[in-house]
């Protein structure tokens, strides 16, 4: 029996994974650890956003959507079933003011900021892990954002009151002179 994968949106109509003909090429690549964050996001949501779809002399050329056609025609072979696809049309006069609008559709024109995205995970009670284990924002240091906003360290006892610390007892071997603590030995 084979999964079925979700769809989640509407379009102006539908169509199979193999009638949408790629436009973009190889503009982009889809890395091996990019597609497992996609695949994990298309499992978890299903499928979300229409195609964008330009209809040229009745033949379907895919302006938008080419990394989630390329990771469910993956998944496919890994035994999902992808039912039919909503697409919205996107007009153009020809196939250069497609492929143009294809540059227009993965522009970023917004910069995010780690703050910004700091407070949209607060405000939407989202863990940082979430974050950093599925989605792609190739503007966001990762590591950068858990420093900067997240207290990853251990608590240290400078930090406890005196009287919570625990009584270290250290002492010095008479032969080799290394210091040991025998605060574990105690009882």
């Amino acid at each position: 029996m084979s999964k079925t994968i979700k769809i989640r949106c509407t379009g102006a109509e539908l169509l199979e994974l193999d009638e949408a003909i790629a436009l973009q090429g190889d503009l982009k690549d889809l890395s091996a650890e990019n597609y497992k964050k996609l695949k994990k996001s298309i499992l978890k949501y299903g499928f979300t956003f229409p195609l964008h779809i330009w209809s040229n002399k009745g033949t379907l050329r895919l302006i938008g959507g080419h990394q989630r056609c390329r990771a469910l025609k993956a998944m496919r072979s890994e035994g999902y079933f992808i039912p039919k696809l909503p697409f919205d049309y996107i007009h153009a006069d020809s196939e250069k003011e497609a492929r143009e609008l294809i540059l227009a559709s993965v522009s970023e024109y917004g910069n995010m900021t780690m703050q910004g995205l700091y407070e949209f995970i607060e405000q939407s009670d989202i863990d940082y892990h979430t974050i950093t284990d599925e989605y792609r924002l190739p503007e966001i240091d990762y590591d950068s954002l858990v420093n900067e906003y997240y207290d990853n360290t251990e608590p240290s006892l400078d930090d406890e009151e005196p009287e919570d610390r625990p009584k270290i007892n250290i002492v010095e071997c008479p032969h080799c002179k290394r210091k040991f603590d025998t605060t574990a030995l105690k009882r």
